[in-house]
C-alpha cells in the first residue's frame, strides 16, 4: 500500500470526524447490499438459508438506521422555539445492542454447530423460542383469527420437538443432555451450544458472543453497557443529559465508541456469513483493497488470527 492509501487506512479504524464515520459506513453498507443483491439470482434453498439471508438484511437495515440516528434530530416548534441538532447516544447503544444480539445468534445457530443434527437442533431451538414466546399471548386477546393462528403454531411446536427429538444426535444423548434441550424449550431460548457430543448451556447473549471466537475480554461484558443504556437507568440519564451541554466533545467520544464496536461486530457477523455462504468470500476479494482490509480487520480485532476472513 501506498503512503496516502495508509493514512487512508489509519482514518477510518480510528475515526475522528463525523465524515469518518460517514466513510465507514458506506463500505458496511454497500458491500452488505452487494450480497442481499447477489442472492436474489439464488433458489431452492432451503428454510435455513432463506432465514440466514433475512438475518444480512436484518442487518443492513440496522446499519443504515443506526447512521441515521448519528445524523441526530433538531426541532423547531411552532413559536420558533428551536431545539439545535442532537445526536441521542442512548438510542445508538439500544441500537448497538440488537446488533450484538443478531451476531451472537447467528455464531450459535448457523455457525457453532459443525453437524447437519446439530444445525438442526439450534435452527429448530431458535423456532420455537419465538412460537413459545407468542404463545403467551393467548392471554390477552379474544380474536378468533389470533386464537385459530396460534392453535395452528401450538401444532408446529409440538411438531418441531418431535424434529428434534427424532435426530440420531437427540437420541444418543445423556439424560442430563437431553434434559438442558427440554429446558430450552421451556425456557423459550436457544442459548445451548454443542461440545462434541454434549450439551453446553449458555447464560444468554454475552456468552453467545463470549463463544463466537472472540479473544478480546472486554467484548461480552458491554453486552451489559449497552443494557445499561438501553434502560432509563441513572446512567443512560447522565449520558443524555450531557449531549444538551455547550461544547460537549464527550458526547461525539462516546458515539465514536459505541460505533467501533458495531463495525467490529458487523465485521464479525461478515466472516461468520462467509463460513454459512462461502461464495460471498470472492464477493469480499472483488471489494476495493482498503474496503476488504476495513472489513477484515474490525473481525480480526476482537477475534484473533484464529477466525480471519479468508
Amino acid at each position: 500500500m501506498t503512503d496516502t492509501e495508509l493514512k487512508e487506512l489509519d482514518r477510518l479504524m480510528d475515526p475522528n470526524t463525523p465524515q469518518d464515520l460517514t466513510d465507514i459506513f458506506k463500505i458496511y453498507k454497500e458491500f452488505l447490499f452487494k450480497v442481499m443483491m447477489n442472492h436474489k439470482n439464488e433458489s431452492n434453498t432451503s428454510v435455513q438459508n432463506r432465514q440466514a439471508i433475512l438475518l444480512l438484511q436484518m442487518m443492513f437495515s440496522k446499519i443504515a438506521n443506526i447512521e441515521k440516528l448519528v445524523e441526530g434530530i433538531e426541532f423547531t416548534s411552532s413559536t420558533g422555539a428551536r431545539l439545535n441538532k442532537v445526536t441521542d447516544p442512548i438510542l445508538i447503544s439500544s441500537s448497538i445492542r440488537g446488533v450484538f444480539e443478531s451476531v451472537g445468534m447467528f455464531n450459535i445457530v448457523y455457525v457453532n454447530p459443525k453437524t447437519e443434527d446439530k444445525r438442526l437442533i439450534l435452527h429448530t431451538l431458535w423456532v420455537l423460542a419465538g412460537l413459545n414466546f407468542r404463545q403467551r399471548f393467548n392471554s390477552v386477546t379474544k380474536s378468533l383469527e389470533f386464537l385459530e393462528k396460534s392453535k395452528a403454531e401450538k401444532e408446529k411446536i409440538d411438531k418441531l420437538t418431535k424434529d428434534i427429538e427424532e435426530t440420531d444426535l437427540f437420541k444418543s444423548l445423556k439424560p442430563k443432555d437431553k434434559d438442558k434441550i427440554y429446558n430450552a424449550i421451556n425456557g423459550k431460548h436457544y442459548y445451548i451450544m454443542f461440545v462434541d457430543n454434549e450439551v453446553k448451556g449458555l447464560g444468554g447473549f454475552q456468552e453467545l458472543i463470549d463463544n463466537a471466537g472472540v479473544v478480546t475480554n472486554s467484548i461480552g461484558q458491554l453486552y451489559t453497557y449497552y443494557s445499561l443504556s438501553s434502560h432509563p437507568s441513572n446512567v443512560s440519564v447522565f449520558q443524555f443529559g450531557g449531549m444538551f451541554e455547550t461544547d460537549n466533545t464527550d458526547n461525539f467520544d462516546n458515539v465514536n465508541f459505541n460505533l467501533s464496536n458495531a463495525f467490529k461486530l458487523v465485521g464479525v457477523f461478515i466472516a461468520d456469513y462467509i463460513k454459512v455462504f462461502p461464495f460471498v468470500s470472492v464477493m469480499l476479494e472483488s471489494q476495493s483493497e482498503i474496503d476488504r482490509i476495513v472489513i477484515k480487520l474490525n473481525n480480526s480485532i476482537i477475534r484473533g488470527r484464529e477466525n480471519l476472513i479468508q
